[in-house]
């Protein structure tokens, strides 16, 4: 062998040593409870420890692993170098000779070690995070959630929900978000918006019965109509709600009355500029005053009996005096001649 050829043979030597040994080495790794690591495209778990016995899942596949040994978990070799109970930790060596995820199923791979690269068998399952589990895209129950590979799937053709597939859920579904911001051009009219604030909305119907237009006021008739149908007021009578009939002016309830405006207003303490006696507490407003009538009706009898004692006694007093100042008129003795 010439020079030449063992340079050859020395760079085919160090591009394989590059290549392949890489894949043969162990790597460490310290791990703690019910941590996750990904190497080489496997995702390893560690979920607890059993005696000397550590256990992983790999994949979503379970094993166990004793100390100082080396057991196989879903294609991926772990040598068990140390492990505490207390805390929960444990020392591995990892050694896995491909890469899954790199879109070549080598000889080393398989569907259930890696179905990212190799897939699934028959189009019934889905491989999501390197696991194969049940396409419920394809499943004919109708009340369960619909599965999904991405968003496109989710598409339930209506414009005022936001579809996405959830990729935390094994197998992935559907998420349906109702939108509710009024935003101009989304082509979506949410409930509660209107023209004045989302152009979408004005070429739809905003309601489609009467009752849908109900303001709980006893005193308007509303209606659902026009095209686009809109709610509108088609009468409003003068008065206030009342315990869920439509009262006049001057009606008083609980406390409060309805004005001359048509407007629920509670009732004026004493002395309380008014102008109806239904606006006062007292319920008398006298002089543009409340309680100032109750005052006057207070002491009107009173008022009333002095004036009557006091003309009485002037009339006594009158009467009397006439009496004194008359005298009876006295008769003349005549003498009668013998």
């Amino acid at each position: 062998m010439n020079q030449k050829e063992g340079f050859v043979i020395l760079i085919i030597c160090g591009i394989t040593f590059f290549t392949i040994i890489p894949f043969v080495f162990a790597e460490e790794f310290i791990m703690e409870l019910n941590t996750t690591i990904n190497t080489k495209g496997k995702n390893i778990h560690f979920i607890g420890v059993d005696a000397d016995k550590a256990n992983f899942k790999v994949d979503g596949v379970f094993g166990s692993v004793a100390k100082n040994t080396t057991d196989t978990i879903n294609g991926v070799d772990i040598f068990l170098i140390a492990l505490s109970k207390s805390p929960a930790k444990v020392i591995i060596d990892v050694t896995i000779d491909y890469v899954c995820g790199d879109g070549s199923c080598s000889s080393s791979e398989d569907n259930q070690i890696c179905c990212t690269d190799c897939g699934c068998l028959g189009t019934e399952y889905v491989c999501q995070s390197n696991v194969c589990v049940k396409n419920i895209t394809t499943s004919s129950n109708p009340e369960g959630p619909k599965g999904c590979f991405d968003a496109s799937d989710c598409d339930d053709q209506n414009v005022c929900t936001q579809d996405s597939c959830d990729m935390s859920y094994v197998p992935a579904r559907c998420k349906y978000v109702p939108i509710t911001q009024c935003v101009n051009d989304d082509h979506c009219c949410p409930k509660g918006c209107g023209d004045n604030n989302d152009n979408d909305c004005e070429a739809v119907d905003l309601c489609a019965l009467d009752t849908e237009c109900e303001d709980n006021n006893p005193c308007t008739t509303r209606a659902c109509t026009g095209d686009p149908k809109r709610c509108a007021t088609l009468s409003v009578n003068d008065g206030c709600s009342v315990d869920g009939v439509c009262a006049a002016a001057g009606t008083i309830s609980k406390g409060t009355f309805c004005s001359s405006t048509y407007v629920l207003v509670r009732q004026k303490v004493d002395s309380s500029p008014c102008e109806y006696d239904y606006e006062c507490q007292s319920g008398s407003c006298s002089f543009s005053e409340c309680g100032k009538n109750d005052f006057l009706q207070k002491y009107s009898y009173l008022f009333f009996i002095i004036v009557m004692i006091a003309a009485i006694l002037i009339l006594i007093t009158y009467f009397a005096l006439n009496s004194q100042t008359k005298k009876p008129p006295q008769q003349e003795n005549k003498e009668v001649s013998p």
